[in-house]
């Protein structure tokens, strides 16, 4: 296994500047995950998971500090890099799933394979997925609102 951390954060802050006065929701964080690592980010509610997680998946920048993905630093990125990164990079699974109300399990899965392959046969690729994860032929056809939340 390569020692190279796939995620690494060297001494990152976090402040939100609110109207009541500044709040630090990461402090000087330093962390870094190893391919094939497993991790649990977990805390009380307020002490910066969700900030750590939007920093580590690119949806938000870092007040200071340097976050390197896969060994390529994202603090320098313009918004049109960090998409791009996200794009061909980042995999996300959100507390909230945010998946469109009107379209399938498939359609949401095929949707992002649309947006950046264009419009061809992504079925094959879009089973293998949505099987990989446990979802029969059946399920595949519901609506976000017709699945569970494990789904």
């Amino acid at each position: 296994m390569d020692d190279a951390p796939v995620v690494e954060l060297i001494d990152v802050s976090k402040v939100y500047q609110m109207k009541a006065g500044d709040v630090v929701a990461l402090n000087h964080v330093n962390f870094s995950v190893k391919r094939g690592e497993f991790v649990a980010i977990m805390g009380p509610s307020g002490s910066g998971k969700s900030t750590l997680m939007n920093m580590i998946g690119c949806l938000d920048v870092p007040t200071s500090g340097t976050i390197k993905i896969n060994g390529v630093s994202t603090t320098d990125m313009t918004d049109d890099e960090l998409t791009e990164h996200r794009l061909n990079t980042i995999g996300f699974i959100f507390q909230k799933f945010n998946l469109i109300s009107l379209l399938t399990a498939y359609e949401n899965v095929e949707y992002p394979l649309i947006l950046k392959y264009g419009q061809r046969d992504h079925s094959e690729r879009v089973k293998k997925l949505l099987t990989m994860v446990g979802f029969t032929e059946d399920r595949m056809q519901h609506t976000p609102y017709e699945l569970s939340g494990g789904q």
